[in-house]
């Protein structure tokens, strides 16, 4: 008896040192080459994990082509195992590269399950396909192509590791209300994955086949579904605090027939809106200056659309296709300008009230939300990291539309 408790015991304890403690390795990585197809063989041990491949050629990162070109065990979860493949069959737009003579190389790379790689690329045109890439430059086509403006959704890792920082206004630049922007510290322990562009008119179609927005295609806008979603409110993409989705009362809960239900249906994904703080830390993306791109009021141009710019190519002043300005450190466009972005927080006018606290979700109650970034129709002094607004989360504006944040990981693996 006491014998086969030990056995249990031993077992146990090596399981969990098995999920959680040991590092997935990739070993005997060999290339070869049919015609143009590119093949890639690998063994996977110490435990299952995201792989990653990056190509490249002279040391240059290669683009491995839309539509996705790479098949088999990469880009995403893979069981320990030996003999794992994948391929990879350039389009006839690229050089048709000759593996044996070393002028192709592959960095396969694994990645613990509850440490994945920077960025994540969702499908919204079918049912739980989600693929994985280590940087911006193995995404297929670029994270900028068109693609991840209508059918997919690219989102980045930001690492947090237990940071404290300090949010709130800069002294470069005084804050609309002392309280409001107040300097103070916060500790963040969770990674998380927040979109690299506001979400699209054409995203938003996807997941609901509505397009509520002012400057939409059916209403002469060419271009509308690449630009931001605007004029939906906090309730209707989420769900009323009065029927049970009061965060943070209710924690992610959602109602199942409102945007968020739907895309987390789709997806297998948590959805929601950022916190307060995990937006302004994703905007900063490491800076403490008055916004991203620097402390002068003329610095915010090349990173957001704004009132003195949002006409830029049109008759008058309207919101822009997303991610068409200059991206922050973390590769995220729009953080400041075209439209607000939603928080999921409640609105607090005083923020010493959560001076020093550790994975903030906000006050417990309140009557209006938070907006954060600035928008096209404001000058350049509201175009500030630190910025802040408010909105009833019933009401809805052509100055209001959000980004995506999701857990990380983001799937159960």
């Amino acid at each position: 008896m006491r014998r086969c408790l030990l056995a249990w015991l031993f077992a146990l304890v090596s399981a969990a040192a098995f999920a959680d403690g040991v590092d997935p390795v990739v070993s005997d990585v060999t290339v070869s080459q049919t015609g143009r197809v590119i093949s890639v063989r690998y063994n996977l041990s110490g435990a299952d994990a995201i792989v990653t491949a990056t190509f490249r050629t002279n040391g240059v990162i290669l683009d491995c082509g839309l539509p996705f070109r790479l098949v088999g065990d990469v880009a995403r979860k893979v069981e320990v195992g030996s003999e794992r493949a994948f391929y990879w069959a350039p389009d006839l737009s690229q050089p048709e590269f000759e593996a044996a003579a070393g002028a192709l190389s592959v960095d396969v790379k694994a990645w613990k399950l509850s440490m994945p790689p920077a960025y994540l690329a969702v499908d919204l045109t079918v049912k739980s396909n989600c693929l994985f890439f280590a940087e911006a430059e193995s995404v297929p086509g670029s994270v900028t192509n068109d693609l991840y403006r209508t059918d997919w959704i690219v989102m980045r890792h930001i690492p947090v590791s237990s940071t404290q920082w300090r949010m709130g206004c800069d002294s470069s630049y005084p804050a609309k209300d002392a309280n409001w922007e107040i300097p103070h510290y916060v500790t963040m322990t969770k990674d998380y994955y927040i979109g690299i562009f506001e979400l699209t008119q054409g995203q938003y179609f996807r997941i609901t086949g509505e397009r509520p927005s002012k400057f939409r295609v059916t209403s002469g806008y060419a271009d509308g579904d690449l630009k931001p979603l605007e004029t939906v409110n906090f309730q209707t993409v989420r769900g009323s605090e009065t029927s049970g989705y009061n965060w943070p009362r209710d924690g992610h809960a959602v109602l199942s027939t409102s945007f968020m239900g739907k895309i987390r249906a789709l997806t297998g994904i948590e959805f929601d809106f950022p916190t307060e703080v995990q937006w302004e830390y994703a905007c900063r993306a490491g800076t403490g200056t008055f916004c991203y791109a620097g402390n002068e009021l003329t610095d915010v141009d090349g990173i957001s659309w704004n009132f003195l710019n949002a006409a830029d190519g049109y008759e008058t002043n309207q919101t822009h296709k997303v991610g068409t300005k200059l991206p922050n450190a973390f590769g995220l466009y729009d953080m400041l300008g075209n439209v607000y972005e939603f928080a999921i927080d409640w609105f607090t006018n005083d923020l010493t009230s959560v001076e020093f606290a550790v994975d903030s979700v906000g006050p417990t109650n309140g009557t209006e939300r938070v907006t954060r970034g600035g928008n096209w129709g404001q000058n350049r002094g509201e175009q500030r990291n630190c910025y802040r607004r408010k909105c009833p989360a019933g009401s809805g504006s052509l100055n209001n539309g959000f980004r995506l944040y999701c857990p990380c990981p983001a799937l159960e693996l």
